[in-house]
Order: structure tokens, then sequence, then C-alpha cells
């Protein structure tokens, strides 16, 4: 694993001089590899690393049939179905706290239990009727 970073041009992507990302687990077998990874929220690197907060934070990808060289000397280029982005919270958004009773605020949570979930997408709609405080 690398900190590598993108360049303003369309092409492989270009080494960091600081290498801030910690291993923390790794996992692989026939299909996947799986990486955990760690970093400081901000690595004090502005020139190359965002610093992370509760923001979504645009991440790109690139996936490759053999594991690229070590000393990052060549790339192959992965194709346009090897590449993707995708915007991401990597942190958790902080939780909502539900309103306190002591400020006069009533509330009325809905919930569904002993409902499965089928293995093909299918949209339901339920209705409920209101409970009608005085």
């Amino acid at each position: 694993m690398q900190d590598l970073h993108g360049t303003d041009r369309n092409g492989a992507p270009e080494k960091d001089e600081e290498q801030n990302y910690l291993l923390l687990e790794a996992q692989q077998n026939n299909t996947h590899t799986v990486l955990k990874i760690g970093r400081a929220l901000d690595t004090c690197d502005h020139l190359h690393d965002v610093i992370l907060g509760s923001d979504t934070v645009r991440v790109i990808w690139s996936l490759y049939l053999e594991d690229p060289p070590l000393d990052g000397s060549t790339w192959q280029y992965h194709g346009k179905e090897g590449r993707g982005s995708r915007s991401l919270h990597l942190l958790s958004p902080p939780g909502i706290s539900k309103p306190s009773h002591d400020h006069g605020v009533l509330h009325w949570d809905v919930t569904l239990s002993h409902v499965s979930r089928p293995t093909q997408n299918i949209t339901s709609c339920f209705s409920f009727k209101p409970i009608i405080w005085n």
C-alpha cells in the first residue's frame, strides 16, 4: 500500500513524499482484497492531503488484475471499466439526538419489526394514521 495522489493531468498517480497512511489490517482471497487503513484527520500535508471532517470526500479508485510494483515504477492503465469515483462520508456523521421532552416537544417514532427484505428490489408503501395529541 502506498500514499499516492492524483495530478492535474490524466495519468498515473504520483507517490506522495509524506507517507502518512497506516495499514491496520489486510486480507486477500481469490476474489477480494480488503485493506483497513488509518491516518490523522489533518496530516498537515496541505499540498496533497485533504483535511477529513464530517463532509463528503470525493474518492477516486482503480482496479488492476495484478498487483502493481511496490516501487511504483510502472503503472499499467486500468481501462475505462477499472476505475471510478464516489463521494463518501469517511467519518460517521454525528448522531441526531432526540428532542428533550422537558421543552414541550412531542415525538412519535414509526418503526417496522418482523419485516424481511426480499432478494429482489421491490418498492413498498406503508401508511400510518398519526396520533392526534390534544
